[in-house]
This record gives structure tokens, C-alpha cells and sequence, in this order.
């Protein structure tokens, strides 16, 4: 999950802010989906924050871009 989350969050991947959270909506959506059954609490409250950090990354990057 992590490696795909990497390539979707990638600086130079060239991706507009809006169609990067789009793809990230519904690979999220589609894999909690997927392991909807399990207790997977912890593991998605540290995946969250670590995603909201190379999100946030990924802003700063187009905000000191000319």
C-alpha cells in the first residue's frame, strides 16, 4: 500500500492538486474496502499521518514553483 501511495504522492509525478486527491480517494476508498473486516485501527491512524505529511509536502513543493 505504501509503494502505490509513493508513486500517487510523488513531487515530480506532474499531477495537479486536484486529480492527485482524486486518485488517492479511490485507492484509500477501494482498499479499506477490500479489508473492511479487519481491525485494522492503529495501522490506518499511522498510514493517515504519514499520508497527510507527504500531502502536505507535495504542496509546499507547488507553492515554490514559479
Amino acid at each position: 500500500m505504501k509503494t502505490r501511495l509513493k508513486e500517487l504522492t510523488g513531487r515530480s509525478n506532474g499531477m495537479e492538486y486536484e486529480q492527485r486527491k482524486r486518485k488517492l480517494k479511490e485507492y484509500i476508498r477501494g482498499w479499506i474496502g477490500y479489508y473492511h473486516l479487519a481491525n485494522m485501527k492503529r495501522l490506518l491512524l499511522e498510514t493517515d499521518e504519514w499520508l497527510r505529511r507527504r500531502i502536505r509536502m507535495c504542496i509546499w513543493k507547488s507553492w515554490k514553483s514559479p
